[in-house]
């Protein structure tokens, strides 16, 4: 129990020290990479962010599937992380996550609505240049929050791109 207060205060200083950190990078030029972490606890079709992939036009997308129970789908096609895979200092342990977190996506989206001390961590670490989401809760994390339904992936991908468009990020545009 007292371990479990130790690793939370940590992650909440490490993402504090990550927030404060960052450098808001607005990408200049059109996105061509996509990183998209999912809580599957509140959403469990992470394939399908596999179709926004060929709406935005992009090459390099991968996803983060993310959740809070102990055991990794088996059969799940995506890079899996859990507060399992998160040391007591706010580490990282797993090295695919890691790669995930330090790779500079044009595009990180967060798709999760539920306030969640581990997959934050994850979202502030990243290295990704402009950040959407979907949690209003948790409006520092993000550069761009898109209020819908946590279902409606459709319409979250529909408002996605009229404001990438708007911002001119997108190819052809």
């Amino acid at each position: 129990m007292v371990l479990t207060s130790v690793k939370k205060t940590a992650i909440r200083r490490k993402i504090k020290v990550s927030l404060e950190k960052r450098q808001q990078v607005f990408p200049l030029e059109s996105i061509k990479s996509v990183g998209v972490i999912v809580n599957m606890d509140v959403f469990s079709q992470a394939e399908a962010f596999l179709k926004l992939q060929k709406e935005l036009d992009v090459e390099n997308l991968k996803i983060v599937a993310f959740s809070d129970s102990k055991k990794p789908n088996q059969e799940a096609q995506f890079l899996q992380v859990s507060p399992k895979n998160i040391g007591i200092g706010g580490s990282i342990k797993s090295a695919e996550i890691k790669n995930f977190l330090e790779q500079e996506f044009d595009l990180l989206l967060g798709y999760n609505n539920k306030g969640n001390l581990s997959f934050n961590l994850l979202i502030a670490t990243s290295k990704a240049n402009f950040k959407v989401g979907i949690d209003v809760e948790n409006e520092q994390f993000y550069d761009l929050i898109i209020k819908t339904d946590i279902q409606d992936v459709e319409g979250f991908s529909k408002e996605l791109i009229k404001y990438l468009r708007i911002l001119k990020m997108l190819k052809n545009e």
